[in-house]
């Protein structure tokens, strides 16, 4: 099912699908030379992109020529259940970020979405971090040498750490999982 975007209702639609197309218009715009001119644009269903965080987006372009880019699965919420509230963000029940379906898609906390990512295994951190510089085996031999009361810099020292990153997996700021 197809449903006009908010804002966009004569230009564009969301289905509940997950996916957004282009309405058939007509432009209208004056040339430099500042003659009018009218150009016919066949709507079409937008191929999206991604954003940096993997998020599919597409750029809407409004009645004055202005382009709007937006997440996919924020246009389906917004067209189909309702507009974000403050301090809300947009859950993916499955983990997919690129399942945009109305069906796989809720408005919900931070804490919830946490939750959400936590249960799906999407959630990086450690290892997984891209610039984490140790390893889960590597922390956990850091707690047991911390149990026994080592210096923070001769650990450090031996990890290529600094000490106030012995510091955080000793107060329990970083790696509190491990």
């Amino acid at each position: 099912m197809w449903k006009p975007i908010q804002g966009f209702e004569t230009l564009y639609e969301a289905s509940d699908t997950g996916q957004i197309r282009s309405l058939d218009r007509i432009v209208r715009y004056t040339r430099r030379d500042g003659r009018c001119v009218e150009r016919k644009y066949v709507g079409r269903v937008l191929q999206p992109g991604l954003n940096s965080r993997g998020y599919e987006i597409v750029t809407l372009c409004d009645t004055e020529n202005r382009h709007h880019t937006r997440p996919v699965h924020r246009l389906v919420l917004e067209t189909f259940v309702r507009p974000k509230s403050p301090g809300e963000e947009c859950r993916h029940l499955d983990g997919d970020i690129r399942n945009n379906a109305l069906t796989n898609l809720r408005w919900g906390t931070s804490a919830e979405n946490m939750a959400d990512k936590i249960a799906h295994g999407t959630w990086v951190r450690g290892s997984r971090v891209g610039n984490s510089r140790l390893t889960e085996d590597q922390v956990r031999e850091i707690k047991r040498r911390l149990a026994q009361k080592e210096p923070h810099t001769s650990i450090a020292l031996d990890y290529g750490v600094k000490t106030v990153t012995i510091s955080a997996i000793s107060s329990g700021r970083n790696w509190s999982w491990v």
